[in-house]
């Protein structure tokens, strides 16, 4: 497995932790926050760790700050990362993949934050 896959895969984890312990404890507005906070700066990082190991892969030298441009902003920076090193049909292409991740993200999130409030009362 690609290092830069390894870092997709914890990203999918911590989500997928995040959507458990959503589900299974309900807390204050004050505490979400400071969760979804935290929760943001740790997918930031690895975004960023993303990125320079994807560049590494794909032997490309000098990306510049392109590695914090998608940390900040990711829905953004990844397609501009994508097309800018790797061309429009390449880039379309991950710029898919990425899309169908994100969706993977969200559902991956969602179910069990729905469904374990429903299972535990």
């Amino acid at each position: 497995m690609n290092k830069s896959n390894f870092v997709l895969i914890v990203i999918l984890i911590s989500f997928l932790v995040s959507g458990i312990v959503e589900g299974i404890f309900s807390f204050s507005i004050s505490d979400q926050q400071a969760i979804t906070v935290a929760h943001s700066i740790f997918i930031a990082v690895c975004v960023f760790i993303w990125c320079g190991r994807h560049a590494k892969e794909n032997e490309l030298r000098k990306i510049g700050g392109y590695k914090v441009f998608c940390a900040v902003f990711p829905i953004i920076g990844v397609p501009v990362y994508f097309f800018r090193f790797f061309g429009f049909k390449s880039g379309t292409v991950k710029t898919g993949k990425a899309l169908f991740y994100l969706l993977l993200i969200v559902i991956v999130i969602a179910l069990p934050i729905i469904f374990i409030p429903k299972l535990i009362g």
